[in-house]
Parts: structure tokens; C-alpha cells; sequence
């Protein structure tokens, strides 16, 4: 049955143009796959992921979700139905860090085609700090610096990827992370989220989840991690 399935993927990727070769792997899906993509030096490691949700997101069988802990690869995960053809809208999220810069770096370097456009989105969620911090409360021109701190952010980003080819734009929303993501790929109907992925352990993951790892396991749209 596996070996039949590779057949299928094969004569399907050849079909696409892209020159294809097959392997068949044993063991755990998740440490394999990171164990031969270590091996031969890839670039990616694609896999396909069906929505479990919440609930589902508890369990640890996922290959999605071992990629997203264990993988120092970039991993690009579809879901749901793919579009046979067309131009790609994608959501680049980002902090800011360190860590997401060298993302968007190597977002750049790797150069993807059939992009249509890309939304650079930041969340900034200003009425959590406020409720953490009474100096946002005392004065509210630290507010505006943080703005106007991550919209300059945002441009700079955006800059680099218009200088790169790209048509882009930007946007700093005030919500947790998770909605600003959800609610930008909903308003510019995007296809992709892209976004770094900074690991600490599989412990801190399981204990705390990560921005990335809830985008992996809960949303329902395509994702690509990048592990610069």
C-alpha cells in the first residue's frame, strides 16, 4: 500500500513538471522525516495536514505537529482543498525579533513564485500591556511609540519584499496574536500564512504551545514555517 501511494505521488509530481524520486520510511512519520530530511540535506519537509482542532490538537500523533516541534528544516503543511491554479495571497506574520527577520531573510532568498500578493501583519494587543503595565496607562504616548514603532516595522518589511518583487502591504493590528492572524488571512482572503518558527524544546511546546504551533494544529489554513 505505501509503495503504491509513492507511485501515485510520484507520477503526479512528474505530471507537475518536478522531478520526483521516492523513499519508503519506517518508524515514527514525524522523526523519520526529520531524520531524512537531516540526511539529504533538504531544504523542505512538505506534508499534508487534515484539521483536528482543538480537541484533536491534544493529541501528540500529529506528523504536522512533530514537524513543528522536532524539524529544523522550513515546513510548508497544506490543508483542506488546494486550488489547481492560480496566484497565491499570503499573510507573513511577524514579531519583529531577531529570529523573524531572519525569516522574512529567508523567505526572500528562497525566491517562491506565484505570489500574487503578501499582507507583512503585526499584533501588537496594546490592551494587554496595558492591563500588565501602569506606565501605558499613565501616559498614553508610549502607546502611540509602540504604534508608530511597529507600522515603521511593518514598511520596513514591506520594503524588502517590494524590493525582492513582491506587491506588499502591511498592517499592525490591537489583538492577540492569534486573532490578528485570523482575522487578516479572513479580510484579504489569503491562501498562505507564513511565519518563523523559533523552537525551545519539546517540554516548553507541550507546556505553554507556541503561536505557531496553535496555527499548525487548530486553523485551517495552509501554513509554511520558516526555520531560517
Amino acid at each position: 500500500m505505501g509503495k503504491e501511494a509513492l507511485d501515485r505521488a510520484k507520477d503526479h509530481a512528474c505530471g507537475h513538471g518536478i522531478k520526483a524520486e521516492t523513499t519508503l520510511l519506517t518508524g515514527d512519520a514525524a522523526r523519520a522525516l526529520v531524520q531524512y530530511a537531516d540526511d539529504s540535506h533538504a531544504d523542505l519537509v512538505c506534508v499534508h495536514s487534515e484539521r483536528k482542532g482543538r480537541p484533536g490538537s491534544l493529541f501528540l500523533g500529529s506528523v504536522s505537529r512533530g514537524l513543528a516541534i522536532a524539524s529544523s528544516h522550513s515546513v510548508p503543511i497544506s490543508k483542506g482543498w488546494i486550488a489547481p491554479s492560480g496566484k497565491l495571497k499570503v499573510v507573513f506574520a511577524t514579531d519583529h525579533s531577531d529570529y523573524a527577520d531572519k525569516a522574512l531573510a529567508k523567505f526572500i532568498e528562497m525566491a517562491p513564485q506565484g505570489i500574487k500578493s503578501i499582507k507583512v501583519v503585526t499584533a501588537l494587543h496594546l490592551n494587554d500591556i496595558g492591563g500588565h503595565f501602569d506606565i501605558v496607562q499613565m501616559d498614553s504616548s508610549i502607546e502611540r511609540w509602540l504604534v508608530e514603532t511597529g507600522v515603521r516595522k511593518n514598511e520596513d518589511a514591506v520594503e524588502k519584499l517590494r524590493n525582492a518583487g513582491y506587491s506588499s502591504s502591511g498592517e499592525v493590528y490591537n489583538l492577540p496574536v492569534n486573532e490578528a492572524i485570523s482575522e487578516a488571512m479572513k479580510s484579504t482572503h489569503a491562501d498562505l500564512l507564513v511565519m518563523g518558527a523559533q523552537g525551545h524544546g519539546f517540554m516548553y511546546r507541550l507546556a505553554l504551545g507556541s503561536t505557531s504551533l496553535h496555527q499548525v494544529v487548530v486553523e485551517p489554513y495552509p501554513i509554511l514555517i520558516i526555520r531560517p
